[in-house]
């Protein structure tokens, strides 16, 4: 079984509880010799495009943009071909919103002139402009995260915003918001509505924390990240819990994390070792009891990745203090004597009841 969620940008999960994207752009929609035109003008308020040298509007430029709304933060991803870019002025067009972005290049690298300095933004650096602010640069094929912060949310900490927008303050940024962001932009687009907010809370707390540099400040946004990126971790496992594929290492890729960092996210939780073994043991339970008894248990333990029967029921002893063919018995004998269960099922006739 193929795991899911492999792809930062695959549409993996079918669910309408899936975020929404509230802003798309795509090349695509456009003829072929009028694709890096209509990408140049769809973002000429922010800096005007140019091809490198060699390639010519004809031959077609693949670019997307998708953007999503997180509980007043919003967040776009891109993915484009190389292209140089350069400042612009040019009257209404420029936006009066007072936002700074955050831009980090997830795959790739931009090379930016920040007063007549030409800086390498790649990794977990991550450049810091005021939101109408254009600047001049080369930019490679690959994906980039662009956040935009608004003012209101950051209040009290605006001069520390405005001084990394500025100059080469620019490259400033503490490395671990990098990480971080990296992380969000992989699991953004299998995200739900209901993470929206847990998401948004962990993106502010640790902008707050990154800008400030205060090893507090630093701390006090580690609480939320974490159970952020728990939540992630948890419906990963959930969706994946009949894989032979689970694994540590599958689950770190996907949040993009180290394996001592994911180590920690699950230390509060038993280990992620632990935690697997628990889950698909729940799993196993809830299979035996939907069966009403009639399940083979060496095909639910197959189907939740164990081959040593002894080692399930053993695991599955310590877990329900019952073996995994004592359950089976006593759901049957539930179905058999319990009308009321019956009923709720759906297995009786539907009557009324005077």
């Amino acid at each position: 079984m193929i795991l899911k969620d492999r792809q930062p940008f695959a549409d993996s999960i079918s669910s309408a509880h899936k975020i929404i994207p509230q802003y798309r752009f795509s090349s695509c929609d456009f003829a072929r010799a009028e694709q890096f035109v209509a990408y140049d003008n769809e973002f000429a308020a922010f800096g005007r495009s140019r091809l490198p040298p060699g390639r010519y509007a004809r031959d077609g430029f693949c670019a997307q943009r998708v953007g999503y709304l997180l509980n007043g933060l919003r967040v776009v991803l891109g993915e484009t071909e190389a292209y140089s870019f350069s400042q612009v002025q040019r009257p209404g067009l420029a936006t009066d919103w007072g936002h700074w972005v955050m831009i980090l290049r997830m795959r790739g690298w931009a090379d930016v002139d920040i007063e007549g300095n030409s800086i390498r933004f790649e990794g977990y650096a991550v450049e810091v402009r005021h939101e109408d602010q254009s600047r001049c640069g080369h930019l490679s094929g690959g994906e980039s995260l662009f956040l935009y912060l608004p003012r209101e949310k950051f209040v009290g900490i605006e001069r520390l915003l405005d001084g990394l927008a500025q100059a080469a303050n620019s490259v400033r940024a503490h490395p671990l918001l990098g990480c971080y962001l990296g992380a969000m932009g992989r699991v953004l687009v299998n995200s739900t509505e209901a993470d929206a907010v847990s998401l948004a809370d962990a993106t502010l707390s640790m902008v707050r924390a990154s800008i400030s540099y205060s090893k507090d400040a630093i701390a006090e946004a580690e609480m939320p990240i974490m159970a952020a990126r728990f939540e992630f971790a948890r419906k990963y496992i959930d969706r994946n819990i009949d894989s032979p594929a689970l694994s540590p290492d599958g689950i770190a890729a996907f949040l993009a994390v180290s394996r001592r960092q994911l180590y920690k996210i699950f230390d509060s939780h038993g280990g992620v070792y632990s935690y697997i073994l628990t889950r698909r043991l729940e799993a196993a339970f809830r299979e035996i009891l939907a069966s009403r008894g009639e399940c083979s248990i060496s095909r639910v333990a197959e189907n939740y990745g164990f081959t040593d029967m002894a080692r399930f029921s053993r695991a599955f002893r310590a877990r329900f203090d019952c073996c995994p063919t004592e359950l089976r018995v006593m759901a049957r004998r539930e179905v058999d004597r319990n009308s009321f269960l019956c009923w709720l099922r759906g297995d009786g006739p539907e009557t009324d009841v005077a």
